[in-house]
């Protein structure tokens, strides 16, 4: 048996048997009791409100607080750049976007920093509680009042002289970098070889992987993956694994300017420092490869993977992949070459590279709608035109309509 709850008081209309003598019974709601209700109600929601408002920003705080990317916060720029529209956030906003560019055109966004520019927030300009102070300026100052600061910031001053354009860069824990480039009479096409050059800078001092992604396989320049290497191995001098990696990056400068035994002493030297880097063996492939001897090539190919543990990023295994298939290709095995780009898109579906082979591989085998359609995937994804230009496998292609199509769609300025 249990006990019966006691009775819940309620708000009921009082019947005349139960009123007390001389009282007239209340009929309808009561009005004061529904403000007193109301009343509540809205308290709570206001206090539910100010609770969540203060959530949120504390979520913000902590967020901006522990980004751990670079972002660009002042770029000084002179009178005439201002007059031209090129004023300082413009510029910030363009070297961001470029390095982020950088980024997805070589898929290294695995390995990649973040790359921001203060300017292209939106909340930027907001004053904050009526003080007067920007959002992000505000954030900085709880931040040091803290003893919290992330210390990842980049900023530039641009100055003119003697007919040239000139790029301070300022980089958290980086030397003051200095760029020159030839003052044009359009000041478009200054900016533009200005912004190449800062970006190179700026990840030189902060994404060494992506640069040398960048000079191997983008633009694929001997001379600037040989100058990285020799910056990479002053820097890193006692580390014998970078010390290794900077030697298969000289290798493979070597390689592109078609010195080839110059190419493999380097490669001897890093196997010496140390034999298990997969990048040396990857680029003694390629200098297999250019020799005409694909079994050694897709054997140095072999051994390059099995030195990619399981922790390795996933873009050298890819790249691993795809280079194994270029092996088979030129061996004339399209099934094999096929098999291995696929694999490495099965990683990852915006590598551009194995698209672009793909492409090429139908192109040799006589499938032209399946080379453009793999063609236009590659120059969505960052491919660069001028590398198609170049290449002997597309000769045949470059007249075809679709193929004009593309490469004045996707042609970089």
């Amino acid at each position: 048996m249990t006990d019966a709850p006691e009775p819940t008081p309620k708000d009921t209309e009082i019947t005349p048997s139960e009123s007390a003598p001389g009282k007239r019974p209340t009929k309808g709601f009561r009005v004061t009791r529904l403000e007193k209700r109301i009343g509540a109600i809205f308290s709570i929601m206001s206090r539910a409100f100010a609770i969540v408002l203060i959530g949120i920003a504390i979520i913000f705080l902590a967020r901006e607080l522990s980004k751990d990317g670079y972002v660009i916060t002042q770029v000084n720029v002179p009178a005439s750049f201002e007059a031209a529209g090129y004023t300082g956030p413009v510029v910030a906003k363009r070297i961001a976007n470029q390095l982020n560019e950088i980024i997805r055109i070589t898929n290294t966004a695995e390995i990649a920093q973040e790359y921001g520019d203060s300017s292209d927030e939106a909340d930027i300009s907001v004053d904050m509680v009526g003080m007067g102070v920007p959002v992000r300026a505000f954030v900085e100052l709880i931040g040091n009042a803290l003893g919290i600061d992330r210390k990842k910031k980049i900023t530039a001053d641009i100055t003119l002289s003697g007919g040239e354009v000139i790029l301070v860069l300022n980089i958290t824990g980086a030397p003051v970098e200095r760029v020159e480039v030839p003052l044009d009479s359009d000041l478009e096409v200054s900016l533009r070889q200005l912004l190449t050059e800062a970006s190179e800078a700026i990840l030189k001092y902060t994404n060494e992987s992506v640069l040398s992604q960048y000079y191997s396989n983008h633009l694929r320049d001997g001379e600037k993956s040989i100058k990285f290497a020799r910056y990479v191995l002053d820097k890193h001098k006692g580390n014998s694994r970078l010390e290794a990696q900077a030697f298969a990056q000289w290798a493979a400068g070597l390689q592109r300017m078609k010195k080839l035994a110059a190419a493999e002493q380097k490669i001897r030297q890093g196997i010496e420092i140390d034999s298990t880097v997969s990048a040396l063996y990857t680029s003694w492939s390629f200098i297999y490869e250019q020799r005409g001897d694909f079994d050694n090539a897709i054997r140095m190919n072999k051994k390059a993977l099995s030195f990619l543990g399981p922790d390795a990023p996933i873009l050298w295994k890819i790249t691993g992949f795809n280079n194994m298939g270029v092996n088979f290709s030129f061996k004339g095995n399209h099934d094999s070459a096929i098999y291995y780009y696929k694999k490495a898109l099965a990683l990852d579906g915006k590598f551009n590279f194995a698209s672009y082979n793909m492409a090429c591989e139908y192109s040799l085998m006589g499938d032209t709608i399946r080379c453009l359609d793999e063609l236009e995937k590659a120059f969505a994804y960052g491919f660069n035109t001028r590398i198609v230009l170049e290449d002997e496998d597309m000769v045949g292609m470059l007249n075809h309509p679709r193929m004009k199509e593309l490469l004045m769609k996707y042609a970089e300025p």
